[in-house]
């Protein structure tokens, strides 16, 4: 009898442990907040993107940039899709410490195989060359802005060798306090800044701010 009153005050005990350690656990560890756009309490630039846009993505093509940009200069065949992402400020200007052109081309050309491109330039793009894809390079800080509107941050983008180009950017990331990234594949080098006054132009008319635009807001 004895032995099972021991057994009985040892299993108690343990119960009780255990109840104490997941109340603890229950302090120490509070319930993540389940982040949902569609929420009001949310009002950060995607939140109020997505809630206005529906969705976070849209697609590309001439006749759409010229109707938004009100230019009839852009060029027939652009053609592709953009996404947008939520990000956070650490992740962003992932290519601001580069001060020259040429800093980037040793940069590249040492740590990999790649080589300033033969053909395929694009101005206002720094260009390196592998056997597979030309990467190209755009740093505010050491190249004129091509777009006359838009301050547009550092990116990257790669895109595939002969045919039909296959460009894809790494995520183009806008400036504080706006947590909005855009990630974009489109057909040809040349036309990633009549792209990027598209999508810029886009934001606009959804949420009334520019992302990359130092211009005044729609009150």
């Amino acid at each position: 009898m004895k032995t099972v009153k021991l057994l009985y005050l040892a299993t108690l005990s343990l119960y009780l442990l255990a109840c104490t350690e997941k109340q603890e656990n229950q302090a120490q560890y509070p319930a993540p907040v389940v982040y949902d756009y569609r929420d009001e309490k949310n009002q950060d630039a995607y939140s109020r993107y997505r809630r206005a846009n529906k969705v976070d993505w849209g697609y590309l093509n001439s006749d759409e940039i010229r109707k938004t940009l009100g230019k009839q200069t852009i060029p027939d065949g652009i053609h592709g899709k953009f996404y947008i992402h939520k990000i956070e400020a650490r992740h962003q200007r992932i290519l601001d410490t580069f001060t020259s052109k040429e800093e980037v081309i040793n940069y590249y050309t040492s740590k990999f195989s790649d080589k300033p491109c033969k053909e395929n330039n694009v101005q206002g793009l720094v260009c390196l060359e592998s056997k597979t894809v030309y990467n190209y390079f755009y740093l505010p800080n050491i190249n004129t802005n091509l777009s006359k509107r838009t301050n547009f941050p550092s990116f990257l983008f790669a895109c595939d060798r002969g045919g039909d180009f296959n460009c894809s950017t790494t995520k183009i990331a806008s400036p504080l306090p706006y947590n909005i990234s855009v990630r974009i594949h489109f057909n040809h080098p040349s036309y990633i800044f009549p792209i990027l006054d598209y999508i810029d132009q886009h934001f606009y008319n959804t949420l009334g701010v520019y992302l990359w635009q130092p211009l005044p807001n729609k009150q």
